[in-house]
């Protein structure tokens, strides 16, 4: 073989090669990882600027992930691509908080910290009471809206969503 063989036949092999990557990174969500979109309204009213975090239930190999809620008091939880920690199946106990500032007073002890309230009650941000419960599943998942109450019901056993 001469060597403009060798190197058409080189380049063709590179061609192949890229075109595998590209295919490869073209896909949204590789196998075994999840994206999660859903939405919190507050007494109905949509929840704007709220943390939404997923907790393990019962595996902490999955990890936890946060998203903020947006002025629809939608969210989406997507880890960065190449994130050592991505989103994967499972179930998820899912916490909600807003904090807020009542206006800090330099001149108060603590610099004023005891002037962060949380909009939403504790029940919601606490792990083992809060009433949501997400099944992640592979790929994409939506989630019915999660309605926080200012005055949450007692529940015995978390609401599971899908």
């Amino acid at each position: 073989m001469t060597m403009i063989g060798y190197v058409t036949r080189a380049a063709g092999c590179l061609g192949a090669a890229l075109l595998a990557l590209a295919t490869i990174g073209c896909d949204r969500h590789p196998s075994g990882t999840a994206e999660v979109s859903g939405r919190v309204t507050l007494d109905g009213q949509p929840l704007a600027g709220a943390e939404v975090e997923l907790v393990p239930q019962a595996n902490p190999e999955l990890g936890g992930h946060t998203a903020t809620t947006d002025s629809d008091g939608a969210f989406t939880v997507q880890p960065p691509s190449g994130s050592n920690n991505p989103l994967r199946p499972g179930q998820y106990v899912v916490l909600v908080r807003k904090l807020r500032s009542k206006g800090n007073d330099p001149n108060q002890p603590g610099g004023g910290m005891g002037a962060v309230v949380d909009e939403v009650p504790a029940v919601y941000h606490d792990r083992a009471r809060s009433p949501f419960v997400a099944d992640v599943h592979d790929g994409e998942n939506t989630l019915p809206t999660f309605d926080v109450k200012t005055r949450p019901e007692t529940k015995s056993s978390p609401q599971r969503r899908q």
